[in-house]
């Protein structure tokens, strides 16, 4: 399962008003329950010091990034919202072993007569 790492930047009347303690803890609920119920493991709700955006650090399958992005967009609350997936180095590893027999098939977009000459011998 990858990490994800969701960034969002609230519009301006939300960050105004979302200065109360309790505020924050109603969000951070509405956050872990919206994320659980599309099959996320919520990691915890977090605010970038240095941008100010929200930060969501969630475990799951990408599959349903798409979908809480337009779930959240559809609010109008946000600047911006995008989705880092971040590949835990187990995953990259069992992926090599795709990646060799995907590898023979693919023909990069460079590559030129020389190359597949070379290739062939």
């Amino acid at each position: 399962m990858a990490y994800l790492l969701l960034r969002m930047k609230h519009i301006e009347s939300v960050r105004r008003s979302g200065a109360s303690a309790e505020y924050l803890r109603e969000r951070a609920q509405v956050s872990q329950k919206t994320c659980e119920h599309l099959g996320f493991d919520f990691i915890d709700l977090c605010r970038s010091v240095t941008t100010g955006e929200m930060l969501w650090l969630l475990k799951g399958s990408a599959d349903k990034v798409i979908l809480l992005q337009r779930l959240m967009d559809k609010t109008g609350a946000y600047e911006s919202i995008t989705c880092e997936v971040l590949e835990p180095m187990a995953a990259l590893i069992k992926a090599d072993e795709d990646l060799k027999t995907i590898a023979p098939t693919f023909v990069p977009p460079d590559q030129d007569e020389i190359d597949r000459m070379l290739l062939d011998e």
